[in-house]
């Protein structure tokens, strides 16, 4: 998600509208990512014990948080895309 961000940043920076395309392609791979991290956290509640449940409510707001954030930096990216396809028209 970093590199995304990144990325994102260079685009607006640079105007580079094949960055931007090559971030906002990334949606699905990212999806799947956080998928199977719910996933994983989920199997790890099952597997044990005590204080689990606190800790997994925690650990889901952080996988949330990365959503919002991926959600956030192709909404940045599809801004720029539209933006760069009215400049050339």
């Amino acid at each position: 998600m970093e590199e995304q961000l990144v990325s994102v940043m260079d685009a607006v920076e640079q105007m580079d509208a094949e960055k931007v395309r090559r971030v906002r392609r990334t949606k699905s791979r990212l999806r799947l990512e956080l998928y199977a991290l719910r996933s994983h956290l989920l199997a790890r509640l099952t597997a044990s014990s005590g204080d689990r449940v606190r800790i997994l409510s925690l650990e889901s707001d952080v996988v949330e948080v990365a959503k919002r954030l991926n959600d956030q930096i192709r909404l940045m990216a599809k801004l720029i895309l539209d933006s760069e396809i009215a400049r050339q028209g």
